[in-house]
């Protein structure tokens, strides 16, 4: 059975409001599409345990990593998109592009 949260408690949360806040923190064009479309659709919540549990440790690392004051390293992420379809046409890509990719790939 998925997970479901009524409209009472949505309403209750101010949730049109928290998502908006969290739109306001992603860093890059994707992450802001993909946050609206799961809070729209209700994707955002775990349809299951497992994945409820998954996404648990996955905020623990997160947490202990901020704890210890390792800040996981995202200050590369950025829209790298235009260079990759550039690149794939065969296309030259200038050094900033070179440069915000490889920031991008030292956040993976």
């Amino acid at each position: 059975m998925p997970f479901r949260v009524s409209q009472e408690a949505l309403e209750a949360l101010e949730w049109p409001q928290l998502v908006a806040l969290w739109l306001e923190q992603c860093r890059t064009p994707q992450g802001r599409a993909h946050l609206k479309a799961s809070a729209e659709t209700g994707a955002i919540f775990e349809g299951d345990l497992v994945g409820l549990r998954e996404r648990l440790a996955e905020t623990s690392e997160a947490r202990a990593l901020l704890d210890a004051e390792e800040a996981p390293p995202l200050g590369g992420a950025g829209d790298e998109g235009p260079a990759l379809r550039r690149a794939a046409r065969g296309g030259v890509l200038e050094i900033e592009q070179f440069t915000l990719l490889r920031a991008s790939l030292e956040t993976l």
